[in-house]
């Protein structure tokens, strides 16, 4: 069961992580603090760019290229992916984003939060709060952040301020003697970080990485439950779906090749759809159900690519009967579980696994013509 949540954390954690984080509740004088914060900031930007014409957009955004560059003022959310996003206007709301790269200009203001999942960020204007997973964090002497900045990164660079506290997983801190911290810090790391600790009005936790090591035990549970949830499937395959068995059993080299573009598409579609339907709002709820119903495929995807996998060995070596078929899939299962550990290659492996069972599962579901 671990390594299915595993290639599903893989897809979709990051995009998520932070939007589950805890949210801390503010008292009235503090939100007025907040608004009033954001609120000079963005006089001063007005009285900067008085002369220029600002284009508006009452609604939503939503951006998909290669590079993105935000520079109006959205009154809603804004929801952007790319390879390079850049943010010079307003947004009204919320900003999500998925990139290799995020840039926040100076002008920027985000009047709510930034989630944002990136290679690299660069963040030079003004929010409430930011969610952010990343490789490189780096906030400019210019920046404010009028709440909370809530990380996973690798390397963080402060320079700016912080009005209130950082939550974070964090390698290393690089903190500028400009950068003021009005609130705690608290994060975790493998090494303590050398903070300017009178920047820092509030309290400094450390908490160290803990190494997690398993036992004999351990391992022998996760390899059960990984045998008897994949006989769950393959015993429902064999018996119950007889047509998609013969359907496996019959797959051949380009049909392989089909499944695993076919759940690549799918999980491309899945998530433009959740997107899309995320913000119209009212459709929210089918978002969410659409995202369940991908993430419960994931779940089965995985023996259901052992059970190919096992079927098309058992073929070959021309081990006829379910019988025969279905101890296949187990020492295909078995086999995967090891292989699993190996670095990178074993979580390669369960990719593609995971893919191949995805794809032909969706393509069953799909209807076909009979010929």
């Amino acid at each position: 069961m671990k390594k299915k949540c595993l290639i599903i954390s893989i897809l979709f954690s990051l995009c998520i992580t932070f939007m589950l984080s805890q949210v801390y509740a503010t008292d009235a004088t503090n939100t007025q603090n907040v608004l009033e914060d954001i609120a000079t900031i963005q006089d001063t930007e007005t009285q900067q760019t008085e002369n220029e014409e600002v284009e508006w957009q009452a609604s939503d955004l939503v951006a998909f290229s290669e590079n993105v560059t935000v520079d109006k003022v959205i009154d809603g959310n804004a929801f952007v992916m790319g390879n390079t996003v850049r943010i010079t206007g307003e947004i009204g709301g919320d900003l999500f984003v998925l990139a290799n790269e995020l840039i926040v200009e100076p002008t920027a203001v985000i009047y709510s939060s930034i989630f944002a999942c990136a290679n690299t960020i660069n963040f030079q204007g003004a929010c409430y709060d930011i969610y952010a997973s990343c490789a490189n964090f780096t906030m400019e002497e210019e920046a404010f952040i009028s709440r909370d900045l809530k990380i996973m990164s690798d390397v963080c660079n402060l320079n700016g301020m912080i009005n209130r506290n950082i939550y974070g997983v964090i390698n290393t801190i690089n903190m500028a003697d400009t950068t003021v911290i009005n609130g705690d810090v608290q994060y975790t790391s493998s090494t303590e970080q050398s903070l300017v600790t009178e920047n820092i009005k509030g309290e400094v936790k450390y908490t160290p990485v803990k190494e997690v090591t398993k036992s004999i035990a351990d391992y022998i549970i996760d390899l059960v439950s990984s045998i008897l949830f994949t006989l769950v499937i393959a015993l429902f395959i064999l018996f119950l779906a007889p047509k998609f068995s013969e359907k496996l059993t019959n797959m051949k080299i380009k049909d392989i090749g089909i499944a695993l573009g076919v759940a690549i598409l799918a999980i491309f579609i899945t998530f433009i759809a959740f997107i899309a339907l995320l913000c119209t709002g009212f459709t929210a709820n089918i978002g969410m159900l659409l995202l369940g119903i991908m993430l419960l495929l994931f779940i089965i995807s995985a023996p259901i690519g052992y059970v190919i996998i096992g079927k098309l060995i058992a073929k070959k070596i021309k081990w006829e009967g379910k019988g025969k078929e279905l101890g296949m899939i187990v020492l295909v299962s078995i086999a995967a579980w090891a292989l699993y550990y190996i670095p990178i290659f074993g979580s390669l492996l369960m990719i593609v696994i995971t893919l191949l069972g995805l794809g032909s599962l969706v393509t069953q579901i799909l209807p076909s013509k009979e010929k």
